[in-house]
């Protein structure tokens, strides 16, 4: 007998995945804005389409000149730091609630989102030039290849007779 994923618990969890991904591109973004009005600048946080795997973007505009570059870089950090966080709590909050079949997705996703957005905080916070070149594209790898591996790991199988039986 050869296993195959379950579709089901597969499409749930990727569909999950994207309903997701914007509600973290929000708290990203209200990570840099909290940052930029804690540093006395005002914002403006904007929202449009053609952002990466799916086609939405949010993006946060700071006012003003960061006249310390330690300040520009905690401006950098604060998005991917902010969403990132509210992801691995949220899954470290609720991973004995999430053990169930039909639940795991959830913490495939939580445990997704937070890796991405850490990755993201350090490219974005350290290598700013790479994030603008490569960024989409390291974070859209990494939203491809983190919950496939999770659900082949995670996922029930499925039994399915080979054409020969005669064994």
């Amino acid at each position: 007998m050869n296993d195959k994923l379950d579709f089901k618990y597969t499409a749930l969890t990727l569909g999950i995945l994207l309903l997701l991904i914007p509600v973290f591109s929000v708290f990203h973004e209200y990570g840099h804005a909290i940052s930029c009005s804690l540093l006395g600048h005002t914002f403006e946080i904007g929202y449009g389409g053609g952002g990466g795997i799916i086609t939405f973007s949010a993006y946060t505009n700071c006012s003003g000149t960061f006249t310390d570059p330690t300040e520009l870089q905690q401006f950098r950090l604060s998005g991917g730091f902010l969403s990132a966080s509210i992801a691995l709590l949220l899954f470290a909050g609720l991973r004995k609630k999430l053990v169930g079949k039909w639940l795991k997705p959830i913490a495939i996703v939580f445990v997704t989102i937070g890796t991405v957005e850490y990755v993201n905080m350090i490219m974005e916070g350290f290598v700013f030039d790479f994030y603008l070149k490569w960024g989409s594209s390291v974070n859209g790898f990494l939203f491809l290849i983190l919950p496939v591996v999770m659900i082949i790991k995670t996922s029930p199988r499925i039994k399915r007779e080979t054409e020969n039986k005669n064994a």
